[in-house]
């Protein structure tokens, strides 16, 4: 499945690389489309794309879950190659101590608010 993901992720970057796609012309979120809003995740593709590009701040601008985006984009390939390499299942296990972790109220609700205040911060950029 992350491989999956990864894999779609890098096509996607590639797609709005080679042909610079506007949001007018392909509406892929759901939620905008429905509500006018950006959601938490609008901008990521252009962060990410911006990150390749090393503009950190235009990246942090567009949106900081970028950061988040591009490093599992760089990481999770490897990883999963090295686990098919080596026979084993360490990312996996990983993800799977991350989802505990996850579920505990400490981490979890700081990390919520987290969303919550980027996605306020996204819809102020495109509604001042």
């Amino acid at each position: 499945m992350i491989g999956a993901g990864t894999t779609v992720g890098w096509l996607w970057l590639w797609l709005h690389h080679v042909l610079p796609l506007k949001a007018a012309t392909l509406p892929v979120c759901i939620f905008r489309a429905v509500t006018g809003l950006p959601c938490p995740s609008c901008g990521i593709t252009h962060s990410v794309l911006h990150i390749g590009q090393l503009h950190w701040s235009s990246a942090f601008y567009a949106n900081p879950l970028g950061y988040v985006a591009a490093i599992a984009l760089l990481v999770a390939p490897v990883w999963l190659l090295y686990d098919w390499a080596n026979k084993q299942y360490t990312l996996y296990q990983t993800y799977n101590k991350a989802i505990q972790l996850l579920r505990q109220k400490a981490l979890a609700i700081p990390l919520i608010l987290l969303v919550i205040i980027n996605w306020a911060w996204n819809i102020c950029k495109y509604y001042p």
